[in-house]
């Protein structure tokens, strides 16, 4: 009988959670340790779908023309598969006087309906969205210029960011200095990265 109680003891694991980011690159994880082994596991969720981790710490405001671009720092460096953009005041607008404003982009009947909101390193190197060359306008399939939030995915390659590195938030024809004269409105925004 006091055999069978010392191996239940052995096998009994106290369960303590908590996420450890370090070991699990900010995916859920949880930690199990046994007292009389004096050992710990560590078990990290990778199979399922990795929470969205916040990137400012204040909303991330931005103009539609001369230079008033928004900036935040990375807090946690890592691999991205995704990042996030929601909505949170204001408006931008690529032509006050002939066309309505929206969150992310224009509604320009020369253009259509497209988006022109981009995030750029703190050189002005364009990061998302993911396309070859220099374009002022870009389509997501399944957002347009009014909606709630925009998703970056399906990256060639992940996304690699670093602790500290700046990244900045654009209105595409203000980043290019390209026919802002005519643009209107601020927008503030909050970042959401998910890491791999």
């Amino acid at each position: 009988m006091q055999k069978k109680n010392s191996i239940n003891q052995i096998l009994t694991f106290n369960f303590v959670p908590q996420i450890y980011s370090k070991s699990c690159h900010v995916l859920p994880c949880l930690l199990f340790c046994n007292d009389i082994l004096h050992f710990c596991i560590y078990f990290c969720f990778s199979n399922i779908e990795a929470p969205w981790r916040k990137l400012n710490a204040a909303p991330v405001c931005f103009g539609s023309k001369d230079d008033q671009f928004g900036r935040f720092n990375v807090e946690v460096g890592g691999s991205v598969e995704a990042v996030k953009l929601i909505h949170v005041s204001g408006w931008v607008n690529c032509d006050v006087v002939h066309y309505n404003s929206s969150n992310w982009g224009c509604y320009a009947t020369n253009v259509g309906t497209v988006l022109g909101t981009v995030i750029t390193t703190s050189n002005d190197v364009i990061l998302l969205p993911d396309f070859d060359g220099l374009q002022m306008w870009y389509t997501l399939p399944g957002y347009n210029p009014n909606s709630k939030e925009i998703v970056f995915k399906g990256f060639k390659n992940p996304l690699l960011l670093t602790s500290g590195q700046e990244l900045r938030i654009w209105y595409s024809e203000d980043l290019q200095n390209d026919t802002e004269d005519d643009n209107g409105g601020t927008m503030c925004a909050d970042v959401y990265a998910m890491y791999i």
